[in-house]
C-alpha cells in the first residue's frame, strides 16, 4: 500500500503541463544566453569620422578710408584799390589773455566780447592788403611784454581793443585814447573817431590819457573803448555779432584813412 502510495504521487509529479513550462523556461533562457553572446561576439561599431577642424584663413583688417584732406584755403585777392596796403603791417592787441578777463559786466567778461572783435578787424584788414600782427595768439597774458612786442616787429601803428565800464551806467559810447607826447598819435585817434562817427556811431571825443601799453611805444599807437559794459544798450549792442561786425568796419576804415594819408603819403 505505500509502494502504491508513492507511485501515485511520481506520477503526480510528471504532469506534462509542468514539463511543457519548465521546457520553455528553458528555451527562453537559451535564447538569451544566445543574444548576449551574439552581441558580444561582435565587433563594436564604428564610431563616424570626427569632422576636420576648418583652417581658420586671418582676415585682412580693412584699410579704413583715408580721410579726406582739408581743403586748402582760397588765396585772399585784394582789390586793385587796396593794393597800395600790401606790405604794411598792423599790431593788434586782442584784449584781455590768459588769466586777466578785463572788465565784468552783466554776465559777460571783456575777454568774451573784445576777442572776436579783434578776429574780425584782422579780417578786414587782411582784405585790404594789410599784414596783421597780434600781440598774443594764444590766450595768454602779455600785457607787460607789449612794449617789446611791437618794438621787435614791423608794425606801422598800434591799436588796442578793449570794453569800457563805469559807475555811471548811463554812460555810453565808442571812445579812442592816445598819449598826448605823440602827436601822431593824436592823429590816428582823431581820424578813427570820424570814421565811427559818420558810419552812425555814438562817439565820445577822443582824449590823451597815460596808459602804459600807448606811452612806450614809438609808433602811433591808440587803445580803443568800444563801449561801455555797463551800459544796457552798448553791452547789448557790444554782444550782437551783426553791431560788432559794422563798428569793426568802420575801424578799419579810421586806420586805412590814417594809413594812406600819413604813412604812404608821408
Amino acid at each position: 500500500e505505500g509502494r502504491e502510495v508513492m507511485l501515485r504521487a511520481a506520477a503526480k509529479k510528471s504532469d506534462p503541463r509542468v514539463s511543457l513550462v519548465f521546457f520553455l523556461i528553458l528555451l527562453l533562457f537559451a535564447v538569451v544566453i544566445y543574444i548576449v553572446v551574439t552581441s558580444l561576439s561582435q565587433p563594436p561599431a564604428e564610431l563616424p569620422p570626427e569632422p576636420e577642424e576648418a583652417e581658420i584663413i586671418p582676415q585682412e583688417e580693412p584699410i579704413p578710408d583715408e580721410e579726406p584732406a582739408e581743403p586748402e584755403p582760397e588765396p585772399i585777392v585784394i582789390p586793385p584799390e587796396y593794393e597800395k596796403f600790401i606790405g604794411t603791417v598792423i599790431m593788434i592787441d586782442p584784449g584781455p589773455g590768459g588769466d586777466q578777463f578785463g572788465a565784468e559786466a552783466g554776465g559777460w567778461s571783456e575777454k568774451d566780447i573784445v576777442a572776436p572783435m579783434a578776429e574780425k578787424l584782422r579780417e578786414l584788414l587782411i582784405y585790404r592788403g594789410f599784414t596783421v600782427l597780434f600781440t598774443h595768439e594764444e590766450d595768454e597774458n602779455v600785457f607787460n611784454e607789449i612794449p617789446e612786442i611791437i618794438a621787435s616787429s614791423d608794425a606801422a601803428l598800434f591799436v588796442s581793443l578793449h570794453a569800457n565800464t563805469f559807475t555811471d551806467e548811463s554812460v555810453s559810447g565808442f571812445q579812442v585814447f592816445y598819449d598826448a607826447e605823440s602827436n601822431p598819435s593824436r592823429k590816428l585817434a582823431s581820424i578813427i573817431t570820424e570814421e565811427v562817427k559818420m558810419a552812425g556811431f555814438k562817439t565820445r571825443t577822443y582824449r590823451d590819457e597815460k596808459y602804459y601799453v600807448l606811452s612806450s611805444n614809438e609808433i602811433p599807437s591808440v587803445l580803443v573803448e568800444t563801449g561801455f559794459m555797463t551800459n544796457e544798450a552798448d553791452l547789448r549792442n557790444l554782444t550782437d555779432e551783426g553791431y560788432r561786425e559794422n563798428l569793426m568796419t568802420a575801424l578799419a576804415a579810421g586806420i586805412l584813412r590814417y594809413t594812406e594819408e600819413n604813412i604812404l603819403e608821408g
